[in-house]
């Protein structure tokens, strides 16, 4: 079988599928950022390995189109502090972001290519 890219996943959030704006989804799996430090005691290295636990959130990011229905379901979905679930599906393969919350206040283009990104930041994915 072929390992071919991802290009066309679908977005669920709450139970809902939603439209998403072409090659606009992306995720962060939300395993957390490792740093390696570096000490010595004379001329011995000492290496400090460590865990930035603050890095471990999972993210969901997509663009929808303006629209008065999209602008309100994204209205529902920020005030839906931590139970949106969103989940993201392509090819057998499926990342599920729980105890979501829409992180950011997205400006609203308007227009005919009028878009808008969401970001939506809970749990590291399942």
């Amino acid at each position: 079988m072929a390992n071919r890219a991802l290009a066309v996943p679908q977005i669920v959030v709450n139970d809902v599928a939603i439209d998403i704006v072409a090659n606009s989804a992306s995720f962060v799996e939300g395993h957390g950022e490792y740093k390696t430090r570096i000490a010595h005691s004379g001329e011995t290295p000492v290496v400090y390995n460590t865990k930035n636990i603050e890095t471990q959130k999972g993210q969901i990011l997509f663009s929808m189109v303006t629209s008065v229905d999209n602008i309100e379901l994204a209205r529902a979905w920020k005030v839906r502090f931590e139970t949106n679930v969103v989940a993201l599906t392509e090819k057998g393969m499926t990342r599920t972001l729980r105890r979501a919350i829409m992180e950011n206040d997205p400006p609203k283009g308007i227009g005919v290519e009028g878009t808008f990104e969401l970001i939506f930041t809970g749990t590291p994915l399942s």
